[in-house]
C-alpha cells in the first residue's frame, strides 16, 4: 500500500553499529496493521532544520509499527545522530522494492559492502523465512571488523546459510580485499552458479561485481543493483510523482544492470 500523507514517527532506540553506523528503532503514530512494505522499498523523513531524507527500510515494519533503518556515520542524509524521544515527519512506502518474486526457486548471490549490508538485510531473512537458504551466498566486505554492521544479524544468518566476509584492512582474521574479488573461487569452491544477483554498495564495487556477473554468464536482467542517488529525487503527492507501473522506474533506485546501463 502506498501512503503518500505525511505522518508522523517515534524515535524509540538507537543502537551502536560497529565503530561507523548506528540504527534507529522507529515507531509510526495510528500505525495501521494493514498497511504493507515491499523488501526493498523506501520511505522520506522529515528532520529538524527542515531537511528531508530517504532511506531504505533495514527491518520492515513488525506488527507493532516498529521498524528500523541503519545510517552510517558522516552519511550526509543525517547530518547529525538522531535521539531517543525525537519526533519525525514520515511518508512512505516508496519504490517497488527488490524483485523477490524472481528469487524464490532460484540460486541468489548478494554481494554488499559496508553499509550496504542494510539494504539486502530484509532480503537475506526473506530467503531465510521462505526455505531458501541453500540456494543462497552472501559476500559482505568492509574496511574493517570494527566497522562492520549487524552483528547480531550476520550471526544468525551465519548458523543458516554460506556468509562469506571481507574487509580491506591488513591483520585481520577475515579474508583481506573487496568482495567482488571472492566471487569466482567462492562459487567455485561451493559448486555455485548464481542465477540472480543482488548487490548493494559503493559504485565501484556495485559496477565490479556485476562486470564479473556478466562474465559469468548472469544475464544484464538478472543483475540488480541499488543506487542510491535515484532514491533522493524529489518525492511527493501530487499525480506526476506517485509510483505507478509506468513511472515507478524514474525515482526507484532499485535496478536491474540491463535498466541502468541501457544508454
Amino acid at each position: 500500500m502506498l501512503q503518500l500523507s505525511q505522518r508522523t514517527v517515534r524515535v524509540v532506540d538507537c543502537l551502536n553499529e560497529g565503530s561507523d553506523a548506528h540504527s534507529y528503532i522507529l515507531e509510526p503514530f495510528n500505525f495501521i496493521p494493514v498497511d504493507t512494505v515491499n523488501i526493498g522499498q523506501f520511505f522520506q523523513l522529515d528532520l529538524p532544520g527542515g531537511a528531508q531524507s530517504k532511506f531504505v527500510y533495514t527491518v520492515l515494519p513488525q506488527r507493532n509499527g516498529h521498524f528500523k533503518l541503519l545510517c552510517a556515520n558522516g552519511d550526509k542524509r543525517l547530518q547529525y545522530k538522531l535521539k531517543k524521544g525525537m519526533i519525525l515527519g514520515y511518508a512512505g512506502p516508496f519504490g517497488r522494492g527488490w524483485p523477490v518474486d524472481k528469487l524464490i526457486g532460484a540460486e541468489v548471490l548478494i554481494v554488499a559492502g559496508d553499509a550496504g549490508l542494510a539494504p539486502v538485510a530484509s532480503v537475506i531473512d526473506f530467503l531465510i523465512a521462505q526455505g531458501q537458504q541453500d540456494n543462497t551466498t552472501v559476500i559482505y566486505g568492509s574496511q574493517s571488523s570494527t566497522m562492520q554492521i549487524l552483528s547480531k544479524e550476520r550471526e544468525y544468518w551465519r548458523s543458516k546459510l554460506l556468509l562469506y566476509e571481507t574487509v580491506e584492512a591488513t591483520g585481520e582474521q577475515l579474508a583481506q580485499g573487496s568482495p567482488a574479488e571472492f566471487i569466482s573461487t567462492l562459487l567455485a569452491d561451493h559448486d555455485r552458479q548464481p542465477q540472480i544477483v543482488l548487490t548493494c554498495g559503493s559504485d565501484s564495487l556495485m559496477i565490479a561485481v556485476a562486470d564479473l556477473c556478466r562474465s559469468l554468464v548472469i544475464g544484464s536482467s538478472n543483475i540488480w543493483l541499488l543506487k542510491e542517488t535515484l532514491m533522493q529525487l524529489p518525492v511527493c503527492g501530487c499525480a506526476s510523482h506517485r509510483y505507478s507501473p509506468g513511472n515507478a522506474s524514474q525515482y526507484d533506485p532499485i535496478r536491474c544492470y540491463e535498466q541502468l546501463f541501457s544508454h
